[in-house]
């Protein structure tokens, strides 16, 4: 029944349907299609979807093999029609003008403000010009009169910057020519007024206007203009309410989600010419998030690796910014690669990339990316990047027959000779040369063609045209878009990226020569501002943001989202104009008033485009409660319940028999010697067995992430190097005693400047930092060395030396931090630690931290003591256990361990070591038996830290838990509420 289901939706998807219902919406527009005369009628509809829709079911009702179109725009393309048409009938001064786009107008904009004397400093050039670009926008939609916009903005004292740069941007579009789409519907119709044959522009006798909210003062003059002309203007409605208004309270947006796509999809395979729309007021900023929900209810194949991405059977009408999607964004890094300075991630990015070179070395860069990483450095110049590189190749090259030879060197080899007379050069050139015939030299030479290209081109400057070549030429370098065949969707990107390759060689009349860095920036922001928008097959369910529902026609619609936080929406007036002036003409977005009118009015439509309304809000949206909004309180609340998805992935397990088989154990360790890794193998396998062989056996390391400052580890590194230094100076605890508080201070300060000569050499580390770094580490020594007089004398016998002793037959190389031999000769063993660790973490069968455990063993019938030397940042103290506790203050005795710490542990000392050795034999004997078990001691703790997710798949499992707590949680808030 299940792939019955999957089957019927495929073939609806992936086959043109006919979607004509006799709804009372069909009904009506087949009466108005029959009354419609072609040759002299216009439909004009708010944008383009809505009159897509009404060409495509005109077309839809013709049983004629041939027929016409129905004559069906959006305002604003029928707009520029006319005028594009002016152009080549009239003689009109602007007959000749460059039309701005949306990129275009901006760019002069941020230009205006740059150089305007009167822009004020720290401002937000590239904002602030959007900002005025939308403000010159609403000047001449709302026709508002300059002296107007002057006076209102006098009267409250506001100095108006914008007319400023408004006259400079009027006097730039002045000079070179240039208009916006915001003047041609007030200029179109002074041009038409000239004109002796209004005839020849073919305007319709009539015209129907559909599925408009409002109307612009400048679009209604325009039309008043027509009507005047003797163009009949009449406003198309159809008589279509709902039968069922309904509303639905989730508690959470995941819970909502959920229901909404199995819903939808329940819809279509009970009928698949079904019309369903599913509405979502912020679909633009939740794209991400719908479209990942609703692929995997209807595109669940999705899931295979292997399978070529293609558009998604259903319609999802926001774009995502061309920018964002694999293959530009690897372009992108790509041409980004020139600087002095380039942020790891960028290589990163691009070693990884299936889009730059051969697909063939991806595995071998996938170990690069590794070395990349391992090198702890957040930059590096392209050089020190090709170094790492040209190293690695050299590494993995055959041994070459003389010692101590570049292996990639021949004295005998013929030089290049553009390059004689330098002899550096030349080696280098013939260096890349032995490079190139290795078998894995494809992303090496491209990274040396790419270098040749960079070091021509950066300092540079073209015009924008110009530089479209050498971005060409410079991906051509890199292999991109890679050595395989793309799919359906990255060929529709690649299409749109070259679309906006053009619209960048377009800004040659905007912009004077630039250089490489200003080029890459534009044409960033190109990309950026372009959205991609798959081209999808016919499809019943269509997802839309709120205007672009309003006035399309559905058997079902449900509208996501509408909580009292979301509709109506906050007023964002222009920050440009003054706010008086703005809500004096109401102008958008103006008013809370006038936000609340036009959400009124938009759901007032939207009840009258479906059979059925569905409205959902949430209860709880991150940390905030919310209520339904007061638009949809009157609409009918209902209960709602739905199926729990199903993945795919239960779906394809379930269909088939499986037998069930668990192998917990992984081969026995034969040869002893590769075994690497000391007391962190024991406390691995404690902590979870699976851990301990994937790490230490199969090798598998997490890849190291980059940061600012000093990670955990590298601080905590750096407090052992130093504690190391101090005490090959004291030696022991009467030289301590015998140091002044100033030669103490002296012998801190010389051992962390010694410590962190190694740290120096980091970008990170500048003087504020290292100074910052000197003064904490400082406060913690002196802390805890006046701690450390307190003790009864002994002296330092082992500090930071190294150990080897055997397990069960398993050598484990130990490295103490510290072993003091008392006055009677016994040993206490100390383990520094900078975070929290406990008396407890030693006991058990799987003890948390066994390096103490492992020490005090390795010494056992000396040892009498054993503590954790915390030196965190507000806890500086001692934490173990002695036979005498006046050893060192805050020691507890054998006799009170039970009592007040565990009662997993022994109550003599002796036993307490036997016990350790015991637990720690059985976790070596374990590992060499190659136990594998997936058993995380706590999965809370255990599994938080730990790389290995996606090799052990247990957090699939916890993932499941913590959502299901997370959804028990929010019920609950809701249900307070």
């Amino acid at each position: 029944m299940i792939l019955d289901c999957l089957q019927r939706l495929s073939y609806c998807f992936q086959n043109k349907v006919n979607l004509v219902l006799k709804t009372p919406f069909d009904e009506q527009l087949i009466e108005f299609f029959a009354e419609f005369t072609l040759d002299d009628s216009l439909v004009l509809t708010p944008n383009k979807r809505l009159s897509r829709f009404f060409t495509e079911r005109y077309a839809s009702i013709q049983t004629a093999t041939a027929f016409k179109s129905l004559p069906c725009l959006a305002i604003q393309t029928w707009i520029h029609q006319i005028w594009s048409n002016l152009e080549f009938i009239d003689n009109h001064p602007l007959a000749t003008s460059t039309i701005l786009s949306n990129f275009q107008e901006n760019l002069l904009w941020e230009k205006i403000l740059t150089d305007h004397p009167e822009t004020p400093p720290l401002i937000n050039l590239r904002a602030t010009a959007t900002q005025a670009r939308d403000a010159w926008r609403l000047i001449h939609e709302w026709e508002l009169d300059r002296q107007e916009l002057t006076q209102s903005a006098k009267a409250i004292n506001d100095p108006f910057i914008f007319n400023a740069w408004r006259d400079e941007f009027e006097k730039n579009c002045k000079q070179s020519q240039y208009l916006t789409a915001a003047e041609i519907p007030g200029l179109l119709a002074q041009r038409i007024r000239l004109m002796t044959n209004v005839s020849i522009l073919n305007l319709p006798k009539n015209i129907y206007l559909y599925g408009f909210d409002e109307l612009t003062p400048t679009i209604k003059s325009l039309l008043k203009f027509f009507e005047l002309i003797g163009i009949q203007i009449s406003n198309l409605e159809f008589d279509v309410k709902s039968h069922s208004v309904q509303r639905v309270e989730f508690s959470n947006e995941q819970e909502e989600l959920a229901a909404v796509t199995s819903w939808a999809k329940q819809k279509i395979i009970e009928n698949s010419n079904v019309r369903i729309g599913v509405v979502v007021p912020d679909l633009k900023a939740q794209r991400s998030r719908v479209e990942h929900a609703f692929t995997q209810e209807f595109e669940p194949q999705y899931i295979f690796p292997d399978r070529a991405q293609h558009a998604t059977g259903f319609n999802i009408s926001a774009g995502q910014p061309l920018s964002q999607v694999p293959i530009v964004s690897a372009g992108l890094t790509a041409l980004g690669c020139y600087a002095e300075r380039i942020e790891v991630f960028q290589f990163s990015a691009l070693l990884r990339s299936p889009f730059i070179g051969a697909n063939k070395d991806l595995a071998i860069r996938a170990l690069w990316d590794l070395a990349l990483h391992n090198l702890g450095e957040l930059e590096l110049s392209f050089q020190q990047f090709k170094t790492l590189i040209s190293e690695s190749l050299a590494k993995h090259r055959p041994h070459h027959s003389r010692e101590n030879e570049n292996p990639f060197l021949d004295d005998n080899e013929q030089l290049d000779p553009r390059l004689r007379g330098d002899e550096d050069a030349a080696r280098k050139s013939v260096r890349e040369k032995k490079i190139e015939e290795n078998d894995h030299s494809d992303f090496y030479l491209r990274l040396t063609q790419y270098d040749l290209l960079r070091k021509q081109t950066k300092n540079a400057k073209h015009y924008p045209s110009e530089w479209v070549n050498i971005f060409i030429e410079t991906l051509n370098a890199w292999g991109w878009p890679g050595d395989r065949q793309l799919d359906t969707l990255e060929y529709q990107q690649l299409q749109s990226w070259q679309e906006t390759l053009d619209e960048f060689s377009g800004l040659d009349y905007l912009l004077e020569k630039i250089n490489y860095s200003t080029a890459i920036d534009l044409f960033t922001l190109a990309l950026q501002q372009t959205d991609f928008h798959a081209q999808t097959t016919d499809s019943p369910l269509q997802i839309l943001g709120l205007l672009e529902a309003a006035g399309l026609p559905f058997d079902y619609l449900w509208i996501i989202g509408l909580d009292d936080d979301t509709w109506p929406p906050v007023a964002k007036p222009n920050p440009l104009l003054p706010l008086t002036l703005q809500r004096k003409l109401n102008l958008p977005q103006s008013s809370p008033e006038r936000e609340f009118h036009f959400s009124k009015n938009l759901t007032q439509r939207l009840t009258q485009s479906s059979v059925t309304l569905i409205a959902s809000s949430v209860q709880v949206k991150g940390d905030k409660r919310l209520s339904a909004s007061p638009l949809i309180n009157q609409f009918t609340l209902i209960n709602f319940t739905h199926k729990t998805q199903t993945l795919f992935e239960q779906l394809l397990f379930q269909s088939q028999t499986y037998e069930t088989y668990q192998d917990f154990n992984g081969p026995n360790v034969i040869n002893l010697d590769s075994i690497r890794g000391g007391s962190q193998i024991l406390k691995s396998q404690a902590t979870c067995p699976f851990q301990a062989f994937a790490r230490y056996r199969l090798h598998a390391e997490e890849i190291p992430i980059p940061g600012i400052g000093l990670s955990a580890q590298e601080r905590g590194n750096l407090l052992h190097k130093v504690m190391e230094i101090i005490w090959k100076e004291l030696k022991n605890h009467s030289r301590l005693i015998e140091l002044t508080s100033d030669s103490l201070l002296d012998l801190i300060d010389q051992s962390i400047s010694k410590a962190l000569q190694d740290i120096i050499q980091k970008p990170i580390a500048g003087k504020r930092f290292l100074a910052i770094e000197k003064k904490r580490l400082t406060l913690q020594i002196l802390e805890w060395l006046q701690l450390e007089k307190q003790r009864q004398p002994f002296k330092v016998l082992f500090n930071e030396s190294r150990k080897t002793i055997t397990l069960n037959n398993m050598p484990i190389h130990i490295r103490y931090d510290r072993v003091d031999q008392l006055e009677d000769g016994s040993l206490f063993v100390l383990d520094y630690k900078t975070g929290k660790a406990e008396i407890n973490d030693w006991a058990s069968d799987r003890p948390n931290e066994p390096q103490v455990p492992l020490y005090a063993i390795a010494n056992k019938e000396k040892v009498s003591g054993a503590a954790f030397g915390l030196l965190s940042e507000n806890n500086i103290r001692f934490n173990g256990v002695a036979e005498d506790k006046e050893i060192a203050p805050g020691l507890t005795s054998i006799d009170k361990l039970r009592w007040e710490f565990t009662d997993n542990l022994p109550m003599n000392w002796s036993n307490i070591l036997e016990h350790w050795e015991n637990v720690l034999s059985k976790l070596a004997s374990k590992f060499l038996e190659g136990f594998a078990k997936v058993d995380p001691k706590n999965p809370n703790t255990s599994c938080r830290y730990c790389q290995l997710h996606s090799l052990c798949r247990i957090r699939e499992q916890l993932d499941l838990e913590i959502e299901t707590e997370a959804e028990e949680l929010s019920g609950n808030l809701a249900n307070a509420k």
